[in-house]
């Protein structure tokens, strides 16, 4: 059963037009029946819920096989193949590495970067995005697997 379901679309003339309505009906039928929230927000071009889950899968696998931390893991990436952003902070010019900043298309670069470090220079492999994974996770936290 899924628990939250993400679909893009536009509104058109004060109407939603899903990006998507056959899978949008697919994955309704793997809810529970019962009361639900419906969200619609602008996009603003950042990533999704599902890319970031999907990110996230990717350190847990690669932080399963090296034994670093996934949020380790997070600031090595992020400081490997990322521009540094710079701010100035009480006249001082400070550089930071951030992901939230990237817009989808910028992500997913990001996160395709990381999949082919971890496969060439760590030997690990990693899933392909696949949309049949909305709301399920894959990996199991070493928590739960002690």
């Amino acid at each position: 059963m899924f628990s939250d379901y993400t679909v893009s679309g536009e509104v058109l003339d004060g109407r939603l037009k899903l990006a998507d309505e056959e899978a949008y009906r697919k994955a309704i039928r793997h809810f529970k029946p019962g009361r639900v929230t419906v969200r619609i927000q602008t996009d603003r071009g950042k990533r999704t819920s599902q890319a970031n889950r999907y990110y996230r899968l990717i350190l847990a696998l690669i932080s399963d096989e090296t034994g670093h931390e996934p949020d380790e893991l997070h600031e090595y990436y992020k400081h490997r193949f990322l521009e540094p952003k710079t701010i100035t902070v009480l006249g001082e010019e400070m550089n930071y590495w951030t992901t939230t900043e990237e817009n989808q298309e910028a992500f997913i670069a990001y996160t395709e970067q990381i999949r082919r470090h971890a496969l060439m220079d760590l030997g690990i492999e990693t899933p392909d995005p696949d949309p049949a994974l909305r709301g399920k996770s894959r990996h199991t936290k070493r928590s739960e697997a002690a």
